[in-house]
């Protein structure tokens, strides 16, 4: 066998394993069941909680590290 034979050889069985694998994953795309209903704004909400939780925590936290000294921390 030639080198150009070898390649080509190489070539179809990887033209061959990619439409396998493009058939199995439409396959399973189409088994997923997923919510139609859901609006694309329900999820800013939730990310804007989430980053609203997270600057609270971060506010307290930053409250907290102020106090340097034991006598500043006595008086919380």
């Amino acid at each position: 066998m030639s080198p150009g034979a070898i390649g080509l050889v190489i070539f179809i069985a990887l033209g061959l394993g990619t439409f396998f694998l493009w058939r199995s994953m439409n396959k399973q795309l189409k088994r997923i069941d997923f919510d139609e209903g859901v609006q694309p704004t329900d999820a800013v909400d939730v990310r804007d909680a989430t980053r609203a939780a997270a600057a609270a925590a971060t506010e307290e936290a930053s409250d907290e590290s102020s106090a340097t000294t034991p006598e500043d921390l006595e008086g919380r």
